[in-house]
């Protein structure tokens, strides 16, 4: 058993960490990103003289 932990080690540890972090700021963020885009969404269509909106259903 080596003494000390390999640079190749090292790397590979960061590498994971970095992707957990990156996992778990995508999932923080990702509610946020869909609320901007629906309000972008909404905007972009002109509103009516009594504020309904029309907007078209989207086939998922």
């Amino acid at each position: 058993m080596d003494k000390y932990v390999s640079d190749e080690e090292v790397a590979k540890f960061a590498h994971a960490n970095k992707a957990q972090h990156t996992i778990k700021v995508s999932q923080l963020r990702k509610d946020e990103v869909i609320e901007s885009i629906n309000t972008q969404i909404i905007n972009s269509f002109p509103q009516k003289e009594d504020n309904y909106l029309k907007i078209p259903k989207v086939i998922e």
